[in-house]
């Protein structure tokens, strides 16, 4: 190996380790901290997408197939990130659109972070068997992380019958939510939207690894974090598994098999779910249901509901906001100054910073304009993603070869990226979700339209590039 391919391969190894770091990012905690669950995460995240930056930059110059690569997802993330920037900077407080605070870690600054961490991934990886090992790379994440809200679902219990146990004073096995598990991210509502991503990325690759025992390993993470999803007690989470789950049944027992009996199957399961459901709300006074932590959040899913009746309130504050500003909105961070302006004591939340709805969010941040932008980023590269599948069979089929697709990535992918949106109709997000989110989305940009030109040959344009990356690591 010449000295070349050496430092090429130095430079691959720091941009894997960085990753591996971020996808473990969930699991770090520091009680020094007065926010133990996110300001270590954030940190960790920032420095690591630095060195990568830093690294996959040097790493143009010695291997041209890693050169700086823009497809449509990235221009789509850079709008959204220019628009939201413009319309903090016409906000009335720049400075904490820009760096956020310790609590949300959400500013400008983290989305500029992010933006850059799919900018490498989307140089690093081109193919599909690359994104595998990626994906299971988050995967080993998500089971750590669901390893250690198992914990806490058996020491809580334990916990709240006996509160002398020494192991109550341990933060590793006590919830930070009580009997709802938030695990080493601090907040339920978090774990439920991971363990969302963690359930259908685990259900692509059971069907993407031909290994029996990785099929075998795969079914028990997705089992695992269904558990761990449910005992979290979210309700956003509920509705976007039970979405996700219902539309993935009809597609792999009546487009993906194609057996009448499985088709058969999945109509009395089809049916049974919809009457369980239907069962949940109906006897929704009986003291099975209210007795029962789970199947009670489930039934309260409605205006009554104390929870449910704050979030309607809050939307309705948006909604004034909006009006207000309906074209660019009050920048990234200052939706409490809506909330300050429309407060009503119908509301018996004293303080919300989000309007806990992603549109609303999206809104009140960056306007009309702001929320177009994002609903592009989430959705357009997913239709492409489609169509490329769709030109794949045809073409195919015009040769000749093989038997119409199953266009099961394209399906998958989809029901996750729905399933997010389900989620996030009812919390806002953090960077635990942040993170498979813009992975999924560099995933499906290397099915989209590319551009690439001589430009980016340019010898002069890459030192520059790298120079301004190893600036950026050190002062950033």
């Amino acid at each position: 190996m010449n000295s070349k391919a050496t430092i090429a391969f130095i430079l691959k190894a720091v941009i894997w380790i960085c990753l591996i770091v971020i996808m473990l990012s969930p699991l770090f905690v520091s009680s020094k901290l007065f926010f133990p669950f996110i300001v270590t995460k954030t940190v960790a995240f920032m420095i690591c997408v630095e060195i990568m930056l830093a690294a996959w930059l040097l790493l143009g110059l010695f291997d041209a197939a890693y050169r700086v690569r823009i497809n449509l997802v990235v221009i789509l993330a850079g709008a959204y990130l220019v628009i939201l920037t413009i319309a903090s900077l016409l906000g009335n407080d720049f400075y904490r659109s820009f760096w956020s605070n310790n609590e949300r870690s959400d500013g400008i600054l983290l989305l500029l972070h992010l933006f850059l961490f799919m900018l490498v991934l989307t140089g690093m990886f081109r193919r599909l068997k690359a994104w595998l090992y990626v994906i299971d790379a988050f995967l080993i994440g998500t089971l750590l992380v669901s390893l250690d809200a198992l914990v806490q679902f058996y020491y809580t219990a334990a916990c709240v019958t006996n509160p002398a146990m020494s192991q109550c004073s341990n933060w590793l096995l006590v919830s930070s939510n009580g009997v709802r598990l938030a695990a080493t991210i601090g907040n339920a509502g978090y774990v439920g939207g991971f363990m969302v991503f963690g359930i259908f990325l685990s259900v692509f690759m059971l069907f993407k690894r031909p290994q029996w025992w990785l099929k075998c390993l795969y079914g028990v993470v997705i089992a695992l974090e269904l558990f761990i999803a449910i005992q979290t007690q979210t309700r956003g989470a509920y509705l976007a598994l039970a979405f996700g789950a219902a539309i993935l049944a009809i597609y792999l027992l009546f487009f993906y098999y194609r057996n009448k009996w499985l088709k058969l199957i999945g109509v009395v399961l089809i049916v049974v779910g919809i009457l369980s459901v239907v069962g949940i709300f109906a006897f929704n006074a009986s003291s099975f249901i209210k007795n029962n932590p789970i199947l009670s959040r489930i039934s309260t899913i409605y205006t009554k509901d104390v929870s449910a009746n704050n979030r309607l309130v809050t939307w309705g504050m948006a909604l004034q906001g909006f009006k207000e500003r309906p074209i660019l909105g009050y920048g990234q961070e200052n939706f409490y100054q809506v909330f300050d302006k429309y407060y009503t004591t119908k509301n018996t939340e004293q303080w919300f910073d989000r309007s806990h709805d992603i549109i609303f969010d999206r809104l009140i941040t960056g306007g009309i304009i702001g929320l177009i932008s994002y609903l592009a980023l989430l959705f357009v590269p997913f239709i492409f993603l489609w169509k490329y599948y769709f030109r794949k069979e045809k073409e195919d089929l015009a040769k000749g070869e093989g038997k119409a697709s199953k266009f099961f990535n394209p399906v998958i992918f989809t029901i996750l990226i729905l399933a997010y949106f389900i989620q996030n109709l009812f919390i806002f997000e953090a960077l635990v979700i942040y993170i498979p989110l813009f992975m999924c989305l560099a995933f499906a940009g290397m099915y989209g339209p590319k551009f690439e030109g001589k430009f980016w040959e340019n010898k002069g344009l890459k030192i520059a590039l790298a120079v301004l990356g190893v600036i950026f690591c050190v002062y950033g």
